[in-house]
């Protein structure tokens, strides 16, 4: 696999964000919030090959897969946020499930206003955890591979990563814009108080 940035996060020591508090309180206090990643077992030859039965090849996501069953970034050491979650395939389902339930109630005529003509070719690999956001893998045509997120909030779905390992590095890869995105759907926990910590700076040993 070559996400080298991945690579780069998942093996850094002693992660963690300075946070300050969400809402009217964020004068009060500045808290260090510890993280860290969690991988799963990556999935067999045979496995692989029963996937590629059913949504045909594709390079990319089956490379990241022969490492990784599944990927969640940025898990609170306090708590059970975390920012971004990367399915194994045994989830997809009840993900694609939970995406439903905001498009179930459309009328017909929101659904072809308000949904992408790729979404039948299209599966859901991974959400934004405890958010209702998705995203979106897909798997034919000439944007296959591309990765999409699904926003509930503004109803919209936006290119996250022309191809897989480009949406790994953006997710991977600690920016102002990146902080700003965990800013608006994680809080991190002190363990002690309610107070809901949103991160502003990104540290590690090495």
């Amino acid at each position: 696999m070559t996400c080298y940035a991945l690579e780069a996060l998942l093996k850094r020591e002693e992660q963690r964000f300075d946070c300050v508090p969400a809402g009217p309180i964020r004068s009060q206090g500045r808290f260090v919030a510890n993280i860290y990643h969690e991988t799963t077992s990556p999935l067999t030859h045979d496995e692989l090959t029963e996937l590629e039965a059913h949504i045909g090849l594709q390079k990319q996501l089956f490379e990241m897969l022969s490492i990784y069953g599944s990927i969640r970034l940025y898990c609170d050491a306090l708590s059970e946020s975390s920012a971004y979650y990367l399915a194994h395939p045994t989830e997809w389902e009840r993900l694609g499930k939970e995406f439903n339930i905001w498009v179930n109630d459309l009328t017909e005529c929101e659904r072809d206003s308000l949904l992408p003509s790729w979404l039948d070719d299209a599966v859901v690999i991974g959400e934004v955890p405890a958010s209702g956001n998705f995203f979106f893998y897909l798997l034919g045509g000439e944007s296959q591979g591309q990765v999409f997120g699904f926003d509930h909030d503004g109803f919209e779905f936006v290119l996250e990563g022309v191809d897989l390992f480009g949406f790994l590095t953006k997710i991977s890869t600690v920016t102002e814009a990146l902080l700003a995105d965990i800013q608006s759907h994680t809080r991190y926990s002190d363990g002690v108080t309610d107070i809901q910590w949103l991160p502003i700076d990104y540290h590690y040993l090495r």
